[in-house]
């Protein structure tokens, strides 16, 4: 004990406890200390899955068992607290972006690191569709053309022109990996002249590998 004397009136400082004799037990379940605590955590970063990944900042994670979420920082980085012990799926989501699952396997830890990585959607930067008229002689040759150059990482497969009211979808053919072009005759469409294709919308729509289907 260490005594001492301020204005005439004793001070006593008294160390209670030192460091080694005043861990309070740690009992309860819930307390992240007890060895046999049956909280558990999940960690991780999130991605942009490109030739040269980064960061995803404002991704929703979502721990489905549970209905826990989380949202990732400026790093990429999340972090989840849950006291299930049943695998289940971690679910990714940002606007813009394509939606990933995880499937999270505890395997007996209390803390599991997991890596996001989602692919952002297809955007159409442009599209063309004009008509190609060819002299022959005495006759003329019309096509429908049609050029979409669509921004994405390089993992459009296909990208389609479609009208549901004519049960028109008809896939462009790839040039390059923003590149698609189709060129279309009457008897190609479901119609008997390309006049009747006049007035209505044309819809395109793309399918990235692996599947699914993204519009």
């Amino acid at each position: 004990m260490l005594t001492g004397r301020s204005g005439g009136l004793p001070v006593i400082l008294g160390l209670l406890c030192s460091l080694a004799s005043c861990s309070a037990p740690h009992h309860n379940p819930l307390d992240p200390d007890n060895p046999d605590t049956i909280v558990r955590s999940i960690k991780g970063t999130v991605r942009t899955d490109s030739r040269t990944p980064a960061p995803l900042a404002q991704v929703t994670v979502l721990w489905q068992n549970e209905g826990i979420s989380g949202v990732s920082d400026a790093a990429g980085t999340f972090s989840l607290t849950t006291i299930g012990t049943t695998d289940g799926w971690l679910r990714f989501e940002k606007p813009g972006f394509r939606t990933d699952s995880v499937m999270v396997r505890w395997g007996g830890k209390k803390s599991v690191s997991v890596d996001g990585y989602l692919d952002a959607d297809p955007v159409l930067d442009s599209l063309m569709i004009y008509t190609v008229v060819k002299n022959w002689y005495s006759q003329r040759e019309y096509s429908l053309a049609v050029d979409a150059s669509v921004a994405d990482d390089d993992d459009v497969d296909t990208v389609w022109i479609s009208n549901a009211e004519l049960a028109l979808r008809k896939p462009l053919t790839k040039i390059s990996s923003v590149l698609f072009q189709g060129r279309f005759y009457d008897y190609d469409l479901p119609v008997t002249s390309l006049e009747e294709l006049v007035g209505r919308p044309l819809n395109q729509d793309t399918r990235c590998y692996p599947e699914p289907v993204c519009t």
